[in-house]
């Protein structure tokens, strides 16, 4: 268990997108007296691990744009939520940081989403500390460096109050292997005669190209440049083909029925066709009760002139009684729906027992035919 347990802030500038700056690091750090940070080395190490410095690397990024340089798991996207601790195993990151490191020179950046009252960090599998590593009260970008003891399986944890992205770069870890310590520089000998030159070597084998590096920030834009002459119109082009009909409009509403106009002359009553042959008598049926009997129906074409009303009067033969009277018109009309209804029939009724008289008007433009009927009978 670290007992003791000194966080070391040293301010840093804020990192660059495409390369990692270097920062500054203690030569020992020592597990229970905290961090010494004289810059020389001792004749002896008693409790102090050193140093081992490494190429400034990315441990963690969690902007999701970042995904594609291989930032991913706990060492990626999505944001660290604010109240929720992270764990952060270092020794498994692309940085190659051994297992048995005890402690990590870090420096933390932070890309809030809004204000961040602070970020912390500590070894996995002990208790969150009371101390901030940074704050971002403004929602700012800020980058801050810290010594952290490792963890649990060299884990460790990063805590923010709120939700933000983090930026975790490592540029050195403190471990228990041996170093060597340097000794006094002896005295310089005297320069030896220079040798002949010898024959140039082979060339040696062209080394692996490096990894494309994160692409540079983007250039300012240029000044806009003056606007050309309007070039001469071009020639007209071809005229487009015709768009489809559109949809009929809905129809108007029906214009008001105008007035009824004065009745005409009745006409003249036609002849009385020629009596047919009289059939054969047939049996005398049994008596039954008095009825009607003889049914018979007479039909009648009325022409109706445009604008006009006819009074016309349809009568039975001889002997038999009118029963009732219709009428329709005829379907050889060529009427359109708006002349249709200028067709009004205003009278169909009886006035006599045997005749039954029709007054029908015409207030369209064109003339039309009417068919009349009555039905007689024999009736007692």
């Amino acid at each position: 268990m670290f007992r003791n347990v000194y966080l070391v802030l040293l301010a840093a500038p804020l990192l660059a997108q495409t390369e990692l700056r270097e920062w500054a690091a203690p030569l020992y750090w020592a597990e229970d007296v905290g961090v010494k940070a004289e810059g020389s080395r001792q004749a002896a190490i008693t409790g102090q691990l050193p140093l081992v410095g490494v190429t400034p690397c990315r441990v963690m990024d969690t902007r999701p744009e970042y995904a594609q340089f291989g930032f991913g798991g706990a060492f990626g996207a999505p944001a660290i939520s604010g109240g929720i601790a992270r764990e952060v195993p270092i020794p498994l990151s692309s940085c190659g940081i051994p297992a048995n490191a005890r402690a990590y020179s870090l420096n933390f950046t932070v890309v809030p989403i809004g204000p961040l009252q602070y970020l912390t960090a500590w070894p996995t599998g002990q208790v969150r500390p009371n101390v901030s590593v940074l704050n971002s009260f403004d929602g700012k970008v800020v980058s801050n460096a810290a010594l952290v003891p490792a963890g649990l399986n060299g884990s460790i944890s990063v805590f923010v109050t709120e939700t933000a992205h983090v930026i975790l770069d490592i540029n050195g870890y403190y471990t228990d292997l041996p170093v060597s310590v340097a000794g006094p520089p002896g005295p310089t000998g005297a320069a030896g005669a220079m040798g002949a030159t010898g024959p140039a070597g082979p060339m040696g084998p062209i080394g692996v190209t490096g990894p494309v590096g994160l692409p540079g920030p983007t250039g300012a834009a240029g000044p806009v440049g003056a606007t050309g002459a309007i070039g001469p119109a071009g020639a007209t082009g071809l005229t487009g083909a015709a768009g489809p009909t559109g949809a009929t409009g809905v129809a108007g509403p029906v214009g008001a029925t105008g007035a009824t106009g004065p009745a005409g002359l009745t006409g003249a009553t036609g002849p009385i066709g020629p009596q047919g042959l009289v059939g054969a008598t047939g049996p005398t049926g049994a008596t039954g009760a008095a009825g009607v009997s003889g049914w018979q129906r007479l039909t009648a074409t009325q022409t109706l002139p445009a604008g006009t009303f006819i009074l016309r009067q349809l009568a039975c033969p001889t002997g038999k009684k009118v029963l009732s009277g219709g009428y329709q018109l005829s379907l050889s009309s060529n009427l359109s729906g708006n002349d249709r209804i200028k067709i009004i029939a205003h009278e169909s009724y009886p006035d006599t027992d045997s005749t039954w008289t029709f007054g029908i008007s015409n207030t369209s433009a064109v003339s039309a035919d009417y068919i009349l009927h009555i039905i007689c009978a024999t009736a007692p």
